[in-house]
């Protein structure tokens, strides 16, 4: 008789297990929202995964582009939980870009509403930084100021870079002025200083036999540039702080995928992978902030020697005006320029290494860069900014690259702030024109502030190697396109190789060949 009642119950607890756990996927997974809302069309979708099968058998940007061609200009895709809507025409991108700019210009964050900025520094850190003091108080322990404040600031940097929220007005008011600074004769001429020693070591390594990878070679101009207009020197090579700062950033676009990837499986596994990769963020972030502390203190220290020339200058004395709107922080400051540091090394090295393979696969769009190039140039100066409006073609080059290979292809941190806007009357309407307008910095708002200068410094860093030299490829005729996403950047699967030997005479050029 007992043993009767004890299969009873458990048969019992096993059917309202089976129950409830019904309920709860079809609550979750099967059950959809009556917004009422005139929502786009949708492929056909799986349960619980939804549409995330249609992108695992290619890359993201093209699964997004073979579905846009089976099924529409505008969809609506969930990956679990997380909706997505799938923008794959002209006219339906400016519609939003231009007329519902406002309402996309917002970051994804489900606790944007309850996070707390209060001077670059998040609620919770502050609290977790007071209870700190507090326990040490306690204990009757003495603390090193300049230690918790440093765990402090990592802390905070580090939950502002991987935090995306709605765009902070503070960040509005000093950058502004920066930007504009930045396409002036100083900067200018700093770049292009930057770009001469960049040749010098290519024909060093000419001279030595040496291979080149160009995407190494070209992370570093770009990375000396971005520190010269920041900072208002290069990174030093000898202490090893250039290394760091470029390891730091393919460090820091490698973990951004990884979080953002975590975000999309809900917040029980949102919160395992932010505890995971927690301790490699601190890392980095640390590197970030030892660099840039150092550099403004000595900024500080020595004003005579900058007097305003240079970005860190301007936000700094900008930081010290009592009549400014919004009051920016050292922490506003650094989270600024890693921002900045990010998005103008790793992108515009992965352009050029894109471009330079398309040129060499195409010996006949060479010869014609060439032929434009000894024109307008000629062989006894290195090209400049200032050549870029006549040399059309060599425009045309990396506006073309951009377009085969973006190095960003996918906006993935925009959301929706109003839901239930109309978009367009008619979309079914097809324009017979071929669309030559394209978008690969983004648009409104959230524009890449460094779109010009980018272009600047990728045509400027192609121009010149197609100018200077004869490239090579390593054992292949041709070089592998295949493509990977292993960050968020676009980038090559096999690194470019090449040898190289001078087209142009050094001397000619003027430039000091390092030793």
């Amino acid at each position: 008789m007992a043993a009767m009642t004890t299969v009873d119950f458990l048969n019992f607890f096993i059917l309202i297990f089976l129950c409830f756990f019904s309920l709860l996927c079809y609550y979750l997974f099967f059950k959809r929202p009556k917004d009422g809302f005139d929502l786009p069309p949708s492929p056909p979708s799986l349960p619980i995964i939804r549409h995330l099968h249609l992108l695992l058998s290619v890359l993201p940007h093209k699964a997004f582009q073979k579905i846009s061609s089976r099924y529409g200009p505008l969809l609506q895709l969930s990956i679990f939980k997380i909706p997505l809507c799938l923008v794959s025409s002209a006219s339906v991108a400016y519609e939003i870009f231009r007329t519902h700019d406002v309402n996309v210009s917002s970051r994804v964050h489900e606790e944007a509403q309850a996070q707390v900025r209060s001077r670059g520094i998040r609620a919770d850190e502050l609290e977790r930084f007071y209870a700190r003091l507090m326990d040490k108080a306690r204990k009757k322990e003495s603390v090193e100021i300049g230690k918790e404040a440093m765990v402090l600031t990592n802390n905070s940097v580090s939950k502002l870079l991987m935090g995306r929220t709605p765009p902070p007005p503070y960040i509005q008011s000093p950058l502004s002025p920066c930007l504009l600074g930045l396409c002036g004769i100083r900067y200018l001429q700093d770049a292009r200083y930057e770009l001469e020693r960049f040749c010098a070591r290519l024909l060093n390594k000419a001279r030595n036999k040496k291979s080149v990878e160009i995407g190494k070679e070209s992370m570093v101009l770009n990375n000396n540039i971005i520190s010269k207009l920041l900072i208002g020197r290069s990174c030093s090579v000898e202490n090893g702080e250039a290394e760091k700062v470029r390891e730091s950033v393919t460090k820091t676009m490698g973990l951004l995928k990884k979080v953002l990837i975590s975000n999309m499986l809900g917040k029980p596994l949102k919160k395992l992978g932010i505890s995971l990769f927690g301790k490699e963020i601190r890392r980095v972030s640390s590197r970030f902030d030892e660099l840039l502390e150092r550099h403004l203190r000595e900024h500080e220290v020595k004003p005579e020697k900058h007097q305003n020339t240079y970005m860190m200058d301007v936000l700094l004395a900008s930081s010290r005006d009592e009549n400014a709107d919004y009051k920016i922080t050292r922490n506003h400051i650094k989270l600024l320029l890693v921002e900045l540091f990010l998005g103008g090394t790793d992108s515009a090295a992965k352009l050029i290494q894109w471009a330079m393979a398309e040129i060499i696969n195409n010996p006949n769009i060479l010869e014609r860069l060439r032929q434009e190039m000894d024109y307008v140039v000629g062989k006894t100066r290195l090209i400049q900014e200032t050549d870029l409006p006549r040399l059309p073609y060599l425009q045309a080059v990396v506006k073309e690259t951009l377009r085969l290979h973006p190095p960003a292809p996918i906006l993935i941190l925009m959301s929706l702030s109003q839901r239930g806007f109309l978009l367009l009357q008619d979309l079914s309407k097809k324009k017979r024109e071929k669309v030559l307008k394209f978008l690969p910095f983004g648009s409104g708002r959230r524009v890449c502030p460094g779109a010009n200068l980018g272009y600047i410094f990728v045509e400027t860093g192609v121009g010149m190697m197609v100018q200077c030299f004869d490239w090579r490829i390593n054992g292949d005729k041709t070089v592998n396109m295949e493509e990977t996403a292993a960050r968020l950047s676009l980038t090559m699967a096999h690194p470019l190789i090449c040898t190289l030997l001078p087209r142009t005479d050094p001397l000619s050029l003027k430039l000091k060949i390092p030793s």
